[in-house]
């Protein structure tokens, strides 16, 4: 009609994975036409889902993820990317420890992407790190709370230079990266949900419908349309 404006979503451009965990346990697939299915680590299995009837379930004690070995696709360096999906809270951080949601993270060197849960005021933070110390962090302003389903949105800008991150479609939380170049380096490290590391940082709660991108971050018309007024949708790639 007169004074409406399309406005365009483009999920399939730099699109690596998209995984919609409705399995009941086991490996989990990737519905983007990529090939990336996720390796089940120690057993995750399933609860009831935000979106579909089931959600991976993570078991903090068990120290539970699902990964996908290391391959060029799934480094973002010098480029844009974007995660974002549903994860709910079963316990929150205790004092001193983080609960990893998503990422491509190396512990010890400290470098990669990250996203998770900040035991301080139990917030999500997203970071981006080359070497440790050269390290981009948006903290979300708002804490959370066990048993609610969140839509989490987040990500890389190569233009602007700015991580940002977005709870349930709010307004964007930005941080600027400083230095010249900015790249991430090839961490060599295995892509996962549930958890930062192999051995630490685990999360106790459950995720579903996470997609993840490299070459592009997500517009804020493409969170809203996977937020869908809070109802969220499966994304059926590619054309999403």
């Amino acid at each position: 009609g007169a004074g409406l404006v399309a406005v365009a979503l483009d999920f399939s451009t730099g699109l690596v994975g998209y995984w919609r965990l409705t399995e009941a346990s086991g490996s989990r697939a990737d519905s983007s036409g990529n090939g990336n299915t996720l390796t089940d680590v120690n057993t995750v299995l399933s609860t009831t889902g935000k979106v579909g009837a089931l959600a991976a379930l993570f078991v903090i004690f068990a120290n539970e993820r699902l990964a996908r070995a290391d391959q060029a696709s799934f480094e973002a360096a010098a480029q844009s990317w974007g995660l974002a999906g549903w994860f709910k809270l079963t316990s929150l951080p205790d004092p001193g420890t983080f609960m990893g949601l998503a990422g491509k993270w190396a512990l010890g060197p400290d470098t990669g992407l990250n996203v998770y849960v900040h035991n301080t005021a139990s917030k999500p933070r997203v970071k981006a790190s080359t070497d440790g110390l050269d390290t981009i962090e948006a903290v979300w302003g708002s804490s959370l709370t066990t048993g609610t389903w969140y839509f989490l949105a987040a990500g890389y800008d190569s233009v602007s230079r700015k991580v940002w991150i977005s709870i349930d479609n709010g307004t964007r939380v930005e941080s600027a990266a400083g230095g010249i170049g900015w790249t991430l380096p090839d961490t060599a490290e295995e892509f996962r949900l549930g958890t930062s590391d192999t051995t630490d940082e685990p999360l106790d709660g459950a995720m579903e419908q996470w997609i993840y991108s490299v070459g592009k971050t997500y517009t804020v018309a493409e969170v809203a349309h996977m937020w869908n007024g809070g109802a969220g949708r499966h994304l059926f790639c590619k054309g999403l």
